[in-house]
């Protein structure tokens, strides 16, 4: 049926231009049904169903450690296929339970959707260099139109451990690689160039973003440690619009020694609204996240002064390495009043070093994810962040939480207070740790308003979280009233797979530590099986969705839009929203069809799109009907009612 519904309906073009207008965040709803229709009538609640034996994934299990996924449309169809990464070394071609895979979403016998595994057929996993048995290590992957093809590029990246030996084959050989595609989901290397360094290097994520605006992708990159044990630099690769890259990392200001960082996660958004996009790494060991702002001269790191770097508690006197050294030295003046410590001192603890551990750099958060959204309905861009953190750091370790932007000029964000949000998390002992690996988010009952999601992983009693934003912009956490049972969740990745017009995820497993064993049905003697999981969303049953499909014209803006920004007005009430390709820990990647919850709207007052050109130029349709995927091309004179 897919091929006769080529079904192609003009709704109605007011007007575009190309005058470097605003992405409208603020804009009114005099048109169509206006406020006589509510978007904020959602279902009230999340539903979700476990259909992953339906969806072809009961036999697909997760990797040893914490699994990265991207739903990404491989071949064209419209409908939002699988990739699959374990993390592992290189994988044999003939090896009975891959650890990375390519799921092709296709029509199931008997009607619905189903996934199918492509993997060697797509060619994705590339065989290692010198080898026919071997497939390359890839342990994630950023997925974009890198030359102006028309489809679906990746820029495959390798983690290449600093604690990994010398002679692994992954860290002597495997590099992170470019892979264009054919249109049809069959990859090919593209030519080595910078962004396959010859050193090895321990590649944590992956952001495709066009950072200068010339209408070609670019690469941001956080890095991990160095052998040496020192931070590393967090490099980006500008592209030449055919599938290779060249380092701009000195160039543009980021490879000063002050900023060589533990990167585990990045994120590009335009958090200031002036249509360049900010880049963002998330630093481990406690170190300050970074704010990349591009101006006149190049970047300039504004992750203090915006207050992403980490929170303004610096308090340390329940650090329990501070506790510690005042055992030690418990006549300095600097210990009164500080109690026994609460552990066993010298037990793996690092030092407690005045001049180091008690400066504000040392005492922030170990991030290793940050995805972007209009969260509180401004029209500005908010941060969600998620944080590993633990019990016997104290109360200034960072914790997942949801960062605010402020209103003004300047570009500052507001840490909030999570239990006053409701975004506290539940602790079933004193001698708790947070494993905050991976957020995301969206509107998951189409009342209009972003709902968030925390794969938490690694330590005991971690679920997957789901906090319902509700109408009084505080949060509810409902992940197992809403039909999800998720221990140790990796990689949480959202789209409409069946394109029924509501947002589903699917969630990956891990077994990196004692508990997420357990929990996945392992013993001391036997390892678990963590479980790709698909959870069908329901809420398409009781509210609509409108989802819009971004096509740019390949030379001024990226094909896919990435970058671009789209504002719907609906019932009076505008929403915002930002495409973007990879954030987070091993690049978490979503549909690139960007989803807005209309409630019981059946007419859009107005869309606008804000294309990520250099001119920034702005389309804007009105009185735009729901119920349709909708497709918006650059400088088309009319919205297009495409299925799927």
């Amino acid at each position: 049926m897919r091929g006769t519904l080529a079904l192609w309906l003009v709704l109605g073009l007011v007007g575009c231009g190309d005058d470097g207008g605003t992405s409208g965040a603020g804009l009114g709803g005099s048109g169509g049904q206006g406020v006589l229709c509510n978007v904020n009538a959602g279902s009230g609640s999340l539903a979700f169903v476990d259909n992953s034996i339906a969806w072809g994934l009961g036999a697909i299990t997760g990797s040893p450690a914490n699994q990265a996924l991207a739903a990404v449309d491989l071949n064209g169809d419209g409908y939002p296929d699988l990739v699959v990464h374990g993390y592992a070394d290189r994988m044999p071609v003939d090896l009975e339970v891959p650890f990375i895979r390519v799921l092709l979403n296709v029509e199931a016998t008997g009607g619905g959707r189903t996934f199918v595994d492509f993997t060697a057929e797509s060619g994705y996993p590339g065989l290692a260099d010198d080898s026919s048995t071997e497939y390359r290590a890839a342990h994630f992957a950023a997925f974009g139109d890198v030359d102006a093809d028309g489809d679906l590029d990746a820029v495959s990246g390798t983690f290449n451990s600093p604690s990994a030996p010398l002679d692994a084959p992954s860290y002597a050989i495997d590099r992170t690689r470019v892979l264009l595609n054919d249109g049809e989901g069959r990859f090919s290397y593209a030519p080595v160039s910078d962004i396959s360094p010859e050193s090895a290097a321990g590649v944590a994520s992956i952001s495709l973003v066009d950072i200068d605006l010339d209408g070609r992708l670019d690469v941001f990159e956080s890095v991990w440690y160095t052998r040496s044990g020192g931070g590393s630099k967090q490099p980006v690769f500008f592209g030449n619009g055919d599938g290779t890259f060249v380092d701009r990392t000195k160039a543009y200001g980021v490879d000063g020694a002050a900023f060589r960082r533990p990167g585990f996660g990045t994120a590009a958004c335009d958090l200031d609204g002036n249509g360049y996009p900010e880049l963002l790494t998330q630093s481990y060991g406690r170190e300050p996240n970074m704010l990349w702002k591009l101006e006149s001269d190049g970047f300039v790191d504004l992750g203090v002064s915006s207050n992403y770097a980490y929170d303004a508690n610096q308090s340390f006197a329940d650090d329990q390495v501070f506790l510690c050294w005042c055992q030690s030295n418990s006549g300095d003046a600097r210990c009164a009043g500080a109690p026994e410590p609460a552990v066993a001192c010298g037990a793996g603890l690092p030092s407690w070093v005045w001049g180091v551990s008690d400066q504000p750099e040392n005492l922030g958060g170990n991030t290793l994810s940050t995805v972007c959204g209009d969260v509180d309905g401004d029209g500005r861009l908010d941060l969600f962040t998620g944080e590993i953190s633990h019990w016997w750091a104290g109360e200034s370790s960072d914790a997942t939480n949801l960062l605010l932007r402020v209103a003004g000029d300047e570009l500052s964000f507001e840490v909030q207070d999570r239990a006053q949000l409701g975004l506290d998390w539940v602790h079933t002992s004193s001698l708790w740790d947070e494993g905050g690996l991976y957020t995301n988010m969206a509107d998951f009952d189409h009342d209009g308003r972003l709902d968030l999601v925390v794969g938490a992983s690694d330590y005991v009693d971690q679920y997957l979280m789901l906090f319902h934003q509700l109408e009084d912009g505080r949060f509810e956490e409902v992940a197992a009233s809403a039909g999800i049972d998720h221990p140790c969740a990796s990689s949480p990745v959202v789209a409409d797979f069946d394109r029924d017009g509501d947002l589903d995820l699917v969630v990956g497993g891990s077994l990196w530590r004692e508990f997420c064993n357990e929990a996945w049905g392992g013993s001391a003697t036997e390892p678990g099986v963590p479980e790709l999981r698909f959870y069908e969303n329901r809420a398409g049953e009781s509210s609509r969705s409108l989802g819009i499909r971004l096509r740019g014209d390949g030379v001024t803006s990226n094909r896919d839009g990435i970058g671009a920004q789209v504002t719907v007005v609906s019932g009076g009430r505008a929403q915002l929203r930002e495409l973007n390709a990879g954030h987070g820990h091993f690049s978490m990647q979503d549909d690139t069809v960007l989803f807005f919850g209309v409630g019981d709207c059946e007419t859009v007052d107005s869309i606008e799109v804000r294309w990520p050109t250099s001119t920034l130029e702005t389309q804007r349709f009105e009185d735009v009907p729901v119920g349709a995927l909708l497709e918006i091309t650059q400088g088309a004179e009319s919205v297009v009612s495409k299925l799927p």
